[in-house]
């Protein structure tokens, strides 16, 4: 008797379970995010022009960029990214996406407000965003590149000269560092890991090289030590122009590269004078002139953490992911810098770090009017420099001091 039951129990619960299978999904979609799609066509049908205006307003707005280089972007990464539509559901368009990652990294919303705001799920927001940025940062890899030729650092030099007076400077070395709060899927990496983000920059506040990195017990000088462009700097591989005099002396002089005492032992970097200098000295007036040069540099990093919002928040993300938002960030300052049709919106007057002419006093760039985090600078150590590098800045320190090496407010 009790075995025909459990057969008859047992026959019962295979049919519940087969039945359950055989039901149908009944939604593929939460109902609040269907109004995405019926919203589009609405949009659609009343003007196909009005959701383009409507985020190029807010681009333009938010992070500086024109309708001309949203479009520009979209034909860029389009194949990459793009999804073809489905019978259950229209795919998400490469606008849209492409949209929500510059959202993100303009504000640095969280994925709950961008889905209620563009009504589409976190999931979703949370796998296209990385997605974008590592096809931003494939298709805008030529806007950052380290001159291979000797000509092509003479132009930068050049340029340095033109606007600071500083002679024979290849480019600006600096570092930033922001502290990572680290997702609680990432159990098995540290908690005290900080990015490290290095750059060399040019006199037009753009990216020549930058590198990043995820630092927690070694230091960011040993970080830098491991990077392509200090292995070619040490193997002298990078084709710097050979020395030359500087204009009234006799002494061939190396092209330099500017730094700080964050960074040691590496050739052809000019560093500052150490410690407390007395007004007026050789070593103040050398330690001046070259902060102001290094000041490009600090604008460059200002201005990427004052229109990239999302440098401003906690990135409770995984290190990868965080990785490529950051290179994502870095390529698209270099490509709105230079874009002509972007330049004006992305950098307009008086956002960089100025001086008054005539006494030389600085007028502070828009940027700074909010706390930076990359303006966190790297931790500068003890002086420790090459005989030859410091035979190097002793020539400068005393070309600075003549008349045709001085400015007048040093």
């Amino acid at each position: 008797m009790w075995y025909e039951e459990d057969v008859i129990i047992a026959a019962a619960a295979y049919i519940i379970i087969n039945e359950r299978k055989k039901r149908k999904r009944s939604c593929w979609m939460r109902p609040s995010l269907k109004k995405r799609n019926d919203r589009e066509e609405t949009r659609a049908e009343a003007d196909p022009r009005l959701d383009h205006h409507l985020a190029i307003a807010h681009l333009q707005s938010a992070l500086g960029m024109s309708s001309l280089d949203f479009d520009d972007l979209v034909n860029k990464i389009g194949p990459i990214i793009s999804r073809q539509d489905t019978i259950l559901r229209l795919a998400i368009s490469v606008k849209e996406r492409l949209l929500v990652t510059l959202r993100f990294l303009a504000t640095g919303d969280s994925y709950n407000s961008m889905m209620q705001l563009f009504n589409i799920s976190k999931q979703a927001i949370s796998a296209m965003i990385p997605e974008v940025c590592a096809a931003l940062a494939m298709k805008l890899q030529h806007e950052i590149k380290l001159p291979t030729k000797e000509e092509q650092w003479q132009d930068i030099a050049s340029e340095f000269y033109s606007r600071w007076k500083f002679p024979h400077c290849a480019g600006v070395v600096d570092g930033r560092h922001i502290t990572l709060q680290t997702s609680r899927h990432c159990v098995s990496e540290n908690f005290d890991k900080k990015i490290v983000i290095f750059g060399l920059v040019n006199a037009n506040y753009q990216f020549m090289y930058f590198n990043v990195e995820f630092q927690s017990r070694i230091s960011e000088d040993e970080a830098f030590n491991s990077t392509n462009f200090n292995k070619n700097l040490m193997d002298r591989t990078l084709n710097l122009p050979d020395p030359t005099t500087l204009i009234g002396r006799e002494k061939l002089v190396p092209y330099v590269f500017l730094g700080n005492s964050a960074f040691t032992r590496i050739p052809n970097l000019l560093k500052p004078y150490f410690g407390a200098q007395e007004k007026g000295s050789p070593k103040s007036v050398f330690n001046y002139r070259l902060s102001r040069v290094q000041r490009v540099s600090e604008n460059v990093f200002g201005i990427i953490s004052a229109k990239f919002g999302v440098f401003q928040k906690t990135l409770l993300l995984e290190h990868e992911k965080i990785k490529k938002i950051v290179c994502a960030c870095i390529y698209l300052h270099n490509y709105l810098r230079g874009s002509p049709n972007s330049r004006r919106y992305y950098t307009p007057e008086g956002s960089f770090d100025s001086e008054d002419k005539k006494t030389g006093e600085v007028i502070l760039g828009s940027w700074r009017k909010g706390f930076s985090k990359l303006n966190i600078s790297l931790k500068e150590t003890a002086p420790e420099s090459y005989t030859e590098v410091s035979n190097t800045r002793q020539e400068f320190t005393e070309f600075f001091q003549t008349a045709e090496g001085s400015i007048t407010w040093q």
